[in-house]
């Protein structure tokens, strides 16, 4: 994946250097940028697919973007410099969650107490990447916790609703998001890679 996105991201460089629609001076600024969409655009593509394979889209869906969006506000560990370990982990986790969601629908009050301990946990480490500023961290810790809890009151929504896998599959977005906030899982991550 790492060589197909440096192969795509230099031959689109490329069309815009002959365009004059780049230059010495912004081209690290637009090549991480183009990089990094194509990449999203792939890795949303191969999960939406993925979801579509197992018959289990709208799992795999709600699984993705909460997970995704938590991650963003809240942190934690990234598989920086090494994209096909991130996919892979990322394939794994993803697919145990909805398999473990169809399988375990009727623990549902189990998944939601770890759910709930997780925002806990996030809340707590949040910021992952603490930023220079101490104001900063705990409007962070704020914005996480915000963004948690509307997690979890979505999927008691859905559970509400009928659709347990998918409000199962968010609370293992929560748990799972929290999980890579530990500094001990982090570390073996770190070793796999």
């Amino acid at each position: 994946m790492d060589k197909f996105l440096l192969k795509v991201a230099d031959w689109h460089n490329k069309i815009l250097r002959e365009k004059g629609l780049i230059n010495d001076e912004n081209y690290s600024d637009i090549d991480m940028v183009f990089r990094e969409i194509l990449y999203n655009a792939i890795v949303t593509a191969f999960f939406l697919l993925l979801g579509l394979l197992f018959s289990r889209f709208n799992e795999m869906l709600m699984m993705f973007l909460s997970f995704n969006v938590i991650r963003n506000f809240c942190g934690g560990w990234h598989s920086y410099g090494n994209l096909n370990f991130c996919i892979f982990l990322s394939i794994m986790v993803f697919t145990l969650s909805i398999f473990l969601a169809v399988i375990s629908f009727n623990m549902f009050s189990f998944w939601r107490i770890l759910a709930i301990l997780s925002i806990i946990y996030i809340f707590y480490r949040a910021p992952y990447d603490k930023p220079e500023k101490q104001y900063q961290i705990y409007e962070m810790k704020f914005d996480s916790l915000m963004i948690t809890t509307l997690f979890f009151i979505l999927s008691n929504i859905l559970n509400n609703l009928g659709l347990h896998t998918c409000a199962t599959t968010i609370f293992f977005a929560i748990i799972f998001s929290a999980l890579l906030m530990n500094r001990r899982i982090c570390s073996v991550l770190e070793g796999l890679k």
